[in-house]
This record gives C-alpha cells, structure tokens and sequence, in this order.
C-alpha cells in the first residue's frame, strides 16, 4: 500500500496498519484517552491530543487518521496526528539517555511532599507551578524550594504583568533557570526583570516583538501540541540563530509519546534537560515492562513493548 502526503516523510513499503484507542486513569480521576498507530513492521506510534490544549479533540484527530491511511485525506494534519506519523516513520529505536527534572505542583502540602521526594530521588532542579497560589505563598516556596534545587517556574500565564513583578522581586535575576509564561500581558515581557520562556504563548512569538530581548530564555515546545518535528523546526531554527534555549516537554502521554518526544529532541541535537515528570499522574502505562520517567537520570536500553490488553482496535488496513 502507498501512502503520499506533502507533510510527512513516509514509507511506501507499508502494507498493513492498525489503529486503536486506550484510556489511563489519572492518579487524581478522570481518564486520558489516546490513539496508537501499529505496522507490519511492528513500529507503533502514539496520538493522544490533549483536551483543553490541542486544537484537535480524540475524535477529529481519530477521523483524520483513518482517512488518512484511507488515502482519502490530503491537506494539513493535526499536530497530534503530523508528530504520531512522524514518529512511526521515524529511524529505529536506539538506546537512550537523558536528565530530566520533577514537576511539583498541586496545594502547597502536596507540593513540599513531592519536594521531598525528589530529593531522595536525587533531582539537582525541580519546575514549580505556581499559578494557583497568592504572591506570598509562592514567595514562600520558593524560599524554601531554592535551598535544596535550581528552580524553573510556571506561572501559566496567571499573573498581571504588576503582580508578576511584584512575586519575582525579592529574588535574584540568577535565582532561576527560568519563568514561564510569568504574566498574561504579553506586550509587556520586554520590560520582564528576569529570565523568562514561552510555553502556551510560544505560536505567538513573532507578534510580541520579543526579537533581541535579553531576559529570553527560550522556549517550552510540547510536540504533540505543536505538531511533531514540522511544527517545532521554526522555534528550534530561530532558537540556535539566536542562542536561546529549548526544553521538549509532555502533554500527557504515555510512555510511548514520552518516548516519542525524546527520540524527536535527539534527532534535534538538543541538549538540556528534559521534562517527563507528567508521567507519575498516569495510574499505569502502556508499555511492557514498564519504564520509570520519573527519574533525575533516565536510561533506556532496549525498546519496551505494548501491553495489548490495555488496547480496543478500531480499525484496520
């Protein structure tokens, strides 16, 4: 069977394919849904838009992908469904390694216990979201957090450009690796005191005038957001043009989009850490054995499995 699309590298000599659903609970309730993607070659992929983020909801991007493999769809993919087909005809699996950084969030309790945590687990930098806690609360965090890791902060845009003045003040321009989407006044980062990245406002980049900016640091690219290596090569490009940095970082995923995403930053080049921790609010995983991304140091040596119990087929080809 031949497969043409002006978007996709791909593979004419696939001859069969399969298409199913899975849901993961979440560790708080609720469910994760998603779509895998298997060859005759046995190569999976992951397709899993992430509700309230992705532009695409599970069914769209479900529709899109039978079509597509129906040879009935020939324009634009949905990011999920572009950074899914990217990766299953992406090269082989190999062997990798990466350092990786937690994610603490929740109350603040929830939060200093995570802290905790990490540090047995051996975690050097944590990133703390902070958009749900006042200005001294976050303060206070952050005091204590910064004496036992480097910190990367994320206030998801929550903060007026004032207030997000006023929560970073008392602390030094090097205190941080980074903020996150400090303020929700874009038009005023240029005048931001402290190193800051883009993350759910990184598609407006271009319109903020941000060019030649010092207190850039980069920014917080999540493929299946924007759409596999097609959608992250302008920010990645612009980024090595101009000396910023890149952080790959989940939307969700399993184990398998997790692996996804790092096999995308290796053929980047990129160095740095890399954030997978959103893996530990999944109940279970898809892969067998099961691989632990909620580690400082991440190896993996050889290509888990998929446990097909924990799939529905939906189609075939």
């Amino acid at each position: 069977m031949a497969l043409h699309t002006p978007f996709l590298y791909w593979m004419d000599a696939v001859k069969t394919w399969k298409i199913y659903s899975f849901e993961i609970p979440y560790v708080a309730g609720g469910i994760r849904k998603g779509i895998l993607i298997n060859t005759d070659n046995n190569r999976w992929a992951e397709i899993s838009p992430l509700p309230g983020r992705s532009k695409e909801t599970f069914d769209e991007a479900l529709q899109q992908l039978i079509r597509f493999f129906a040879g009935k769809h020939k324009g634009d993919l949905f990011p999920s469904v572009q950074f899914g087909l990217e990766s299953l005809n992406s090269a082989p699996f190999e062997p990798m390694q990466t350092s990786t950084y937690a994610l603490l969030s929740g109350t603040p309790d929830e939060v200093l216990r995570q802290a905790k945590v990490a540090a047995k687990q051996g975690y050097a930098t944590v990133k703390l979201k902070v958009s749900s806690f006042s200005i001294q609360l976050a303060q206070e965090l952050i005091h204590t957090l910064q004496k036992q890791f480097r910190l990367r902060i994320d206030c998801n845009s929550a903060f007026s450009f004032r207030d997000a003045i006023s929560l970073f003040s008392p602390f030094a321009i090097d205190d941080f690796d980074y903020i996150e989407d400090p303020t929700f006044e874009t038009d005023r980062l240029r005048e931001f005191t402290h190193p800051f990245a883009l993350d759910e406002t990184v598609t407006n980049f271009h319109q903020m005038g941000l060019e030649n900016t010092p207190q850039l640091y980069g920014f917080i690219l999540k493929p299946t957001i924007l759409g596999g290596k097609k959608g992250c090569a302008p920010y990645v490009e612009y980024a090595k043009q101009h000396k910023l940095k890149v952080v790959f970082s989940p939307a969700f995923e399993s184990g398998l989009g997790l692996m996804q995403i790092l096999k995308l930053a290796k053929e980047f080049a990129l160095e740095g850490l890399v954030g997978l921790d959103t893996y530990r609010y999944l109940k279970h995983d898809l892969l067998h054995p099961s691989v632990n991304f909620s580690t400082p140091r991440l190896t993996i040596d050889t290509h888990p499995q998929i446990n097909p119990l924990l799939l529905t087929e939906i189609a075939r080809g």
